[in-house]
């Protein structure tokens, strides 16, 4: 994660990723069914993805399985990098 990152991230959802990481003996994540739309125009994408979290709580040795389906919006900047917009 890059500082800028960090910075546009809310104080709730820096909190929430903090308190997390701290209790976490190990947590990894997957993605499957990627699929990456891009808009004609080559300035915005729409990323859809499936995504699963195992977290191990620090004491446990069985991780817990989440599983989520997530849709990322983004914007192509001047310099061309790709920045996230927003996550549905």
């Amino acid at each position: 994660m890059h500082s800028q990152d960090l910075a546009s991230m809310s104080s709730a959802e820096y909190d929430g990723f903090r308190k997390s990481f701290s209790m976490a003996a190990a947590i990894r994540m997957s993605w499957s069914n990627v699929k990456i739309d891009v808009a004609p125009d080559q300035s915005t994408a729409t990323v859809t993805i499936d995504v699963t979290q195992d977290f191990t709580p620090k004491g446990s040795k069985t991780p817990m399985r989440e599983a989520d389906h997530a849709v990322f919006h983004l914007i192509k900047q001047q310099n061309g990098t790709w920045v996230i917009k927003d996550r549905k």
